[in-house]
């Protein structure tokens, strides 16, 4: 009896791991973009047939509030105040050219939008997606590659608190929850950049350990240490209150790493040399634009301090959005300034209240975000209840150069006025398949080589190939985006699968960067396979 017991436990144990295996496939495989829009400012549009038509567009006045909602535009605001000639004569007056349209209420004009530009990738400044951060870097792995230069992530502490975010968690979950992101970082960095991991005390040791283990301890290049010294949270703390953080920096391989000192401008050229060390003379060597001009002081300025004096943002400073745990710019800004150049990528995945891509998008750098929280919006209800900027909306009044927020944190050092276009998206998530998939009661699937007991039973189902039309008499099968999703940007989803950065989209095709193209109406089989029939 025993006997038999053990065999039927072991074979209910097989069928519990394949469920299990089937629930790991889901989760890795990649995932459909949906509901996508673009942000650009006014300025984008220059004189283009375009900016009439947005102008008399039926849902001109829900963006008009949207300017209003995020402090653009105050109460006396009129659609005419647009086309104002300015003393130049120009068609856009000149204290309006930085607003921002949503494409969400410009659906019907988007492709129109999107044929301005030459090479539409390259003219982003930025992407951002809303996803948990795993998927979304498991998605994105392929058209990002090797583009990142720079990567600053801050993370949950695991504190045992509740904020904007979960941040509870059992230290083996908490090494789990970065370590398999980790993991998918180091594909994404270029051979020459560097990642910052934002910790304070309750993690810190526990991150050395796990960052050591995959960038290797002889990348490890330092410790920064944040000191804030914040009054409000030294109340009540003893003889020894906790005034800073720890934020680690490693290089994906130290000897290709290039890292920039933070070092006194005389000048901000758009493209500068790279900075080395002067081994003979022990200090940075003069950094030239490409006129040959000096810009940079090398007698002043010869590295960068690991103790940084930044306060911590006040309850009261215009800078913060309501976000529990939302970093200053000026923070931010040493960590990009010091590891990466203009246009060149910086990526956050645990993007928060968007700090890093607000303060990225001031500094010239392309930047890529990821968050999952309902902080991603224009607004949201934060842990006091309160209606707040979201990240969206934060970057919107960036783009704006004004706005409920704005200008705050960097923006009078870099003189940073507006202007911009970024795309942002969400990501077909773990629990949009489970809803979507099918499985139906069947016999076992059937495979002479192996019993019932270990054949995989999932591989029979129909997962979601109802979104497919098999013909036979062509040898083809033909994909419907709308049977799954009525919001699938097929195109961005197929860049993704391609690893390849978009140059053009027409409503026939997606073109890539280095001549293909993809038919967006009948989409190669092949391609998107992986996304409704996992293996």
């Amino acid at each position: 009896q025993l006997q038999a017991l053990k065999a039927i436990a072991y074979k209910v144990i097989d069928f519990i791991s394949q469920f299990e295996d089937e629930l790991v496939k889901i989760w890795n495989k990649p995932k459909f973009v949906r509901n996508s829009h673009y942000v650009l400012t006014l300025d984008k549009l220059g004189g283009s047939p375009v900016l009439e038509k947005l102008f008399t567009h039926p849902k001109l006045p829900q963006q008009v509030q949207e300017w209003r909602d995020l402090g653009m535009i105050g109460e006396d605001f009129k659609l005419e105040m647009l086309t104002q000639k300015d003393a130049a004569g120009a068609p856009l007056h000149k204290q309006y050219q930085y607003l921002p349209i949503d494409t969400k209420y410009f659906s019907d004009l988007e492709l129109d939008i999107l044929e301005l530009f030459d090479d539409l990738d390259a003219a982003l400044d930025g992407w951002l997606v809303h996803s948990e951060s795993y998927q979304g870097l498991n998605s994105l792995a392929s058209k990002f590659s090797e583009k990142i230069q720079s990567i600053y992530i801050d993370p949950p502490f695991n504190t045992g608190e509740q904020f904007d975010y979960v941040d509870n968690f059992k230290s083996s979950t908490w090494l789990s929850l970065l370590s398999n992101k980790l993991w998918l970082t180091k594909t994404l960095l270029t051979k020459t950049g560097s990642i910052f991991v934002h910790l304070d005390h309750s993690s810190d040791y526990l991150g050395r350990i796990l960052l050591n283990d995959f960038f290797g301890e002889e990348n490890f290049k330092n410790q920064i240490i944040w000191y804030y010294w914040n009054k409000f949270q030294m109340r009540g703390m003893g003889a020894y209150p906790r005034n800073h953080q720890s934020i680690y920096f490693y290089a994906r391989d130290q000897k290709e790493n290039h890292f920039y000192p933070q070092v006194t401008p005389l000048d901000r050229p758009k493209k500068l040399k790279r900075i080395f060390w002067d081994k003979e003379k022990n200090r940075i060597q003069n950094v030239k634009d490409t006129e040959g001009k000096v810009v940079y002081d090398e007698v002043n300025d010869t590295g960068l301090d690991d103790v940084w004096d930044i306060p911590y943002l006040g309850t009261t400073s215009k800078e913060r959005t309501g976000f529990d745990t939302q970093k200053p710019e000026e923070l931010i800004k040493r960590i990009i300034l010091s590891s990466s150049l203009p246009t060149e990528m910086v990526l956050d995945f645990f993007s928060g209240s968007g700090t890093t891509l607000s303060a990225a998008q001031k500094l010239r750098r392309k930047w890529l975000g990821i968050e999952l929280g309902s902080h991603f919006n224009d607004f949201y209800i934060n842990s006091d209840g309160e209606k707040a900027t979201g990240i969206l909306g934060r970057l919107k009044e960036v783009l704006a150069g004004k706005g409920n927020h704005e200008p705050c944190g960097i923006s009078a050092e870099e003189k940073w006025t507006g202007g911009g276009f970024f795309k942002y998206y969400e990501l077909e998530q773990y629990e949009d398949v489970l809803r979507r998939a099918h499985y139906a009661d069947a016999d076992l699937f059937h495979n002479p080589y192996e019993d019932p007991y270990h054949s995989y039973v999932f591989l029979r189902d129909m997962k979601m190939l109802d979104s497919v039309e098999v013909d036979e008499e062509g040898n083809k099968a033909h994909f419907h985006p709308e049977r799954l999703y009525p919001d699938i940007d097929l195109a961005e989803t197929l860049s993704q699968r391609r690893g390849k950065w978009i140059k053009r989209i027409t409503a026939e095709y997606v073109e890539f960067q280095d001549g293909e193209r993809m038919s967006l109406t009948d989409p190669d089989w092949q391609t998107i396979k992986p996304l409704v029939w996992w293996q």
